[in-house]
């Protein structure tokens, strides 16, 4: 298997994995909207996270 390494924001909520424009937009959102300070600093997402193809 040809394991892939992207990096890209990603946080983990409960069993759900927000990663992506997703996590960009919801990070965006919190920090604009609620005067936060979450950072956009891309943990490593690895390839073997992503949903299974057959489904």
């Amino acid at each position: 298997m040809n394991e892939k390494t992207y990096s890209m924001p990603s946080y983990q909520y409960g069993e759900y994995l927000i990663w992506g424009l997703t996590a960009i937009m919801l990070v965006e959102f919190l920090n604009v909207g609620l005067n936060t300070t979450i950072p956009l600093d891309a943990p490593q997402f690895h390839a073997s996270h992503s949903h299974p193809q057959n489904r």
